[in-house]
Parts: C-alpha cells; structure tokens; sequence
C-alpha cells in the first residue's frame, strides 16, 4: 500500500473546494488574483490526487497498481505546477509594486525549471531512479531521490526567498507593505514543511498548512484591496488618509517630510478623445513612473483620485524632492503609443507642501493647502 499518511487532508480538500465555490466570483482579475487562482487551483489538484491515491491502494490488483504509478506520476506533477504557478505569484506581485521589465524572463525560467522536472518524472517511469512503485503496489525511494529533492527543495525556496529579499528592500519607510515581509517569511517555513514531507514522507503531511497558508493568503490580499488601488496597484485614497493619520499622531517636533500632489494635465480631453482604456493606461503608466523616482524606501506614493496622485515624501530633502519631480516629468513627457495611430505623451502639474510640527491643524487643513497651490499653478498654464 502506498505509505503516505495522506487521510488528514481531506478537511482542508474539502475547505478549499466550498471557499472556491463561494468567493471565485469575488476575486478581481487582476493579474495578481489570477496567479492566486490557479495556485489555488494546483493546491486542490494535489489534494485530489492523494485522495485518488489512498483509494486506489487499497486494491491490490495488478491493474491498480498501474493506475497508482499513473496517479502518483500526477501527483507529483501537481506538486512541481503548485512551486510553479507560486513563482508566477511572486513575479506579478511584485511586478504590481513596481514596473518590472524582466517579469516575462524570470516567468520564461520559472516555466523551463518546472518542464525540466516535470521531464525527470516522466523518464523516472521507466528508470526508477527518483521513485517506484513495485508490483504489490508498494511506494519505493530510487538511488537518486535525495538528491533530486534537495535540488526540488532549492527550486522551491527560490521563489519565497526572492519575494524575502525584495521585501527587505522595500519595507524601510513604507507603511503600506508592512505585511509583506511577514508573508514571504511565513511561505518560508510553507516550503520548509513541505521539504521535510519529501525528505521524511512517513511522518505528517503537510497540505494541512498549505490550505491554511493559501488562506491567508486570501485574506492578505482582500485586505490589499481595501488599501490598495485595484487599476494601479499602488495605494488608494483610504490608505493615504490612515498614513496621514498616522503621521500627524506621531507629534514629533523634529521631524519635516512633504505632501505631494500631482494632477494629470488635460486628462478628461484625453479620455474623450482616445477612450477610456488608454486612459487607463495613462494612469497605469504615471504610477509606474511614480513608483520609479519615488521608491518605498523614502516615499509612499497613493492614487488620490481620478487622475490625481499623492506622495508622502519621508526625506527631509526638498533638493533631491524636485529633482524627482523633474524626471518624472522627463520621463512622462516621452511620446508613447499607447493606440496605435497616435503618440501620446503626458503632462502634470504639482504642488508640494511641507509638514512642520504645528503648521497645519489637521491632515486635512495640509491636503486642503496643496490641493489650493495644485490649482494655482494650473490656471497658470
């Protein structure tokens, strides 16, 4: 009989197929939700295998046996698209922070690593040198099985570790991600568990956490989505207005750091003259660009509204503050094509405001004189 202990993971089974059921329809098709669907999806697939797994061990037939080395084949690859879809996760996650222009290459490495192990199982069929499973239907370690799952084990850390690395980056200073440095420690210790499953496979099973982790998941990034704007993925009107709060409690006599507002010039012509999605994509293109000369680790950058951002500039630098906004208005200016037959290129107008203990009365006294100095300056165009 095949000797995982696999029957505790018929609650979690059962679990993810009723919240799939319920909430598929809640979950915005943003890419980033996209990716957690089908991580979702590889879970349950894994599930159902092992349930298929238990079932049919229990017939000793030699006409089983085939259909277990036939399910257990599934299983495991099931296991590598799981690793694979939670690397695509990470990138498009990622790649939502900010614009990423080698996502398409790190997704095109993830996806040749997975074929390639996908290809070792299937020559391990014929081989045995990973796994088998004898005649009597009893699961069996090859020579090399220690050593593929240490090299599997690599492969799967290196998805949560670069998700690590990157948060560490950008968690100085940002409210926003706060949670992000968490997340990628907890899918840490998720592959950790999953390891040791491989390594000791006698013992526990570990799809217990991973349900439980693919729910936290969710909840993680319907909590974004209350903080985050869905279009931009940058942070929404609601987030800005709780870090304003919480930086005018602070009460620190000492500290200076800069409001900005910033306002699309012309965006309603824009948006009747070339429609609505290349408006869409003008906004997607001024956060990106924002997010570039204003990185998290010094500033955190909100959608305000419509076509008007805000920036929370945490340096005491207003040298280095306009030098920022005077590449960003290079950068924008730049003749794109965004609808094929005509270039577009961007303007902004700004204003920027400065926070010293006791100038303005409430977060929103300070909102109210940059969005005054935003449309002076442009009447002045």
């Amino acid at each position: 009989m095949f000797n995982y202990n696999f029957q505790i993971d018929f609650i979690p089974a059962v679990v993810l197929v009723v919240f799939l059921i319920k909430d598929w329809n809640r979950l915005k098709f943003s890419p980033v939700i996209i990716m957690f669907k089908y991580n979702l999806l590889a879970l349950i697939s894994v599930l159902s295998f092992e349930m298929l797994i238990i079932i049919i061990s229990y017939f000793p037939s030699m006409h089983s046996v085939y259909l277990l080395r036939l399910f257990v084949l599934c299983f495991f690859i099931s296991v590598a698209l799981f690793y694979m879809f939670w690397g695509f996760f990470i990138f498009s996650y990622i790649k939502r922070i900010e614009a990423r222009q080698n996502y398409k290459k790190q997704s095109w490495i993830v996806t040749l690593s997975t074929c390639a192990i996908i290809l070792m199982f299937l020559i391990n069929v014929y081989l045995g040198f990973i796994y088998y499973i004898d005649d009597a239907g009893h699961y069996q370690q090859g020579v090399g099985y220690n050593i593929f799952f240490l090299i599997f084990a690599l492969y799967s850390y290196s998805f949560s570790i670069y998700g690590l690395i990157y948060s560490r980056k950008l968690i100085k200073g940002s409210y926003q991600k706060k949670g992000l440095h968490f997340f990628f420690y907890l899918s840490v210790i998720m592959n950790t568990i999953n390891n040791i499953q491989f390594m000791y496979h006698n013992q526990f099973s570990p799809w217990v956490l991973n349900c439980l982790f693919m729910l936290i998941l969710f909840f993680f990034l319907q909590r974004e989505n209350v903080i985050m704007d869905v279009l931009t993925g940058i942070g929404n009107r609601k987030n800005f207005e709780e870090l304003m709060a919480t930086k005018f409690a602070e009460k620190d006599l000492k500290s200076v750091w800069y409001l900005v507002l910033i306002d699309i010039d012309n965006f309603k012509d824009m948006n009747t003259k070339h429609g609505h999605d290349i408006g869409d994509k003008v906004i997607i293109r001024t956060s990106h660009a924002l997010l570039k000369y204003f990185t998290l680790e010094s500033s955190s950058v909100f959608r305000f509204g419509g076509d008007e951002f805000a920036i929370i500039y945490n340096e005491n630098d207003i040298t280095l503050l306009n030098s920022n906004l005077y590449e960003l208005r290079k950068e924008l200016s730049k003749l794109i094509n965004y609808s094929n037959n005509e270039n577009i290129k961007i303007e902004i107008s700004s204003s920027v405001v400065d926070y010293q203990f006791g100038r303005y009365s409430s977060p929103k006294a300070m909102v109210h004189k940059a969005i005054e100095l935003l449309l002076v300056e442009k009447r002045s165009k």
